[in-house]
């Protein structure tokens, strides 16, 4: 049983005896894992691979001080759901709808038909995660349900040539630097062609409200999408994106792709987060960027800029980044939770605790 109270998490004695107890912890796990920890701690230095690890042992280390277990499994259920939206967005919308319905004159049926089709034929209602529930079970057997896929496919497909706002109907679209802002485009008397963004894109902040509250399925769609580069050691998001002579390349826009300033384990926090966890990735980002409280979703972007992808859409990091905050503060103690991660971090290989304070004043 951890027993610690309120003073330990602000006294360096007390995060001394957290950190002690979580060591311990990972002994219990694994002798082998303690050993690679107390080494990258005198080097310095930690891969990925080690950190992954530890990562896992931390989120139930923490949950267990502050015992939240059900509200963490809150979480996982959530995330248990949308892994069959995703699925279905994947192997079904993405992979047969899009290609047997590239365009919408490929369709047969129009939306009122394929609408009232869905309703009558395949039995179920437009709800989107029924729809991927019961889509996900007639991919199983695509012979016996061949009339429900291609109703199901028309109306997936028209969903998406429509633009629909639905997580699951929306695909990565072609990367134009030269259309980055949708627009409106209008025609006076006098000929004068005048160009603004659309209004409906607009939105004014209310105080210090965040303009665009994070999305669970957004978040995770995003989470999702990441190839997850570290695994080949090119996670450009975190450390830019770099020709053959290690120099620094820049977008079609003559930006430079440096990547996020603060070289954020992007990749690493990602793949935790597609695992369900929710603490240790929030961990991951505080070791190189305690403060993520004034960065994330319509703050920073360098880390988008320089994604893999540069074709296509690239992957939302800063919403990403909102999120994993937001999760982890609605839940009981989670401001506590996010301080102790600036204070004492196992995931950080040089700075695990603070400074002896100097007694000194700055200003």
């Amino acid at each position: 049983m951890l027993t610690l109270t309120p003073q330990d998490l602000y006294s360096i004695d007390g995060l001394r005896k957290i950190d002690e107890l979580f060591q311990e912890e990972v002994k219990r796990h694994c002798p082998n894992l303690l050993e690679r920890l107390i080494e990258a701690r005198c080097t310095g230095e930690g891969d990925a691979e080690l950190i992954i690890e530890l990562a896992h042992l931390l989120e139930r280390f923490i949950t267990k001080i502050f015992h939240i277990e059900e509200e963490l499994k809150a979480y996982q259920k959530l995330h248990e759901e949308f892994l069959d939206l995703y699925k279905c967005k994947r192997n079904f919308v993405q992979r047969y709808a899009i290609k047997k319905f590239p365009d919408r004159e490929s369709l047969t049926l129009n939306v009122e038909e394929a609408l009232l089709s869905i309703l009558e034929v395949a039995n179920i209602p437009v709800d989107e995660n029924v729809f991927a529930s019961k889509v996900n079970a007639w991919m199983e057997d695509k012979e016996q349900y061949e009339q429900q896929l291609d109703i199901a496919a028309q109306y997936a497909a028209h969903m998406v040539h429509s633009g629909s706002k639905s997580i699951l109907f929306q695909v990565p679209q072609k990367y134009e630097a030269e259309n980055l802002i949708p627009v409106d485009r209008a025609c006076f008397d006098n000929n004068i062609d005048v160009t603004v963004a659309k209004s409906c894109l607009i939105k004014e902040r209310t105080g210090f409200n965040i303009a665009n509250p994070p999305s669970a399925n957004k978040a995770l769609n995003e989470v999702h999408y990441c190839i997850l580069c570290h695994k080949q050691k090119r996670d450009s998001c975190s450390k830019g994106m770099v020709d053959k002579q290690d120099i620094v390349k820049a977008s079609p826009l003559q930006v430079l792709m440096t990547g996020c300033p603060l070289k954020v384990k992007i990749s690493e926090t990602n793949l935790l987060k597609s695992q369900g966890l929710v603490l240790s990735p929030l961990a991951v980002i505080a070791v190189d960027n305690p403060m993520c409280a004034l960065t994330g979703h319509r703050i920073c972007n360098d880390c988008s800029r320089a994604c893999i992808y540069q074709k296509q859409q690239p992957v939302d990091v800063p919403s990403i980044e909102s999120y994993i905050l937001d999760s982890v503060l609605n839940l009981p103690y989670g401001f506590e939770i996010y301080s102790l991660f600036t204070r004492w971090n196992p995931l950080s290989f040089t700075n695990i605790l603070p400074k002896e304070p100097t007694d000194k004043t700055f200003l």
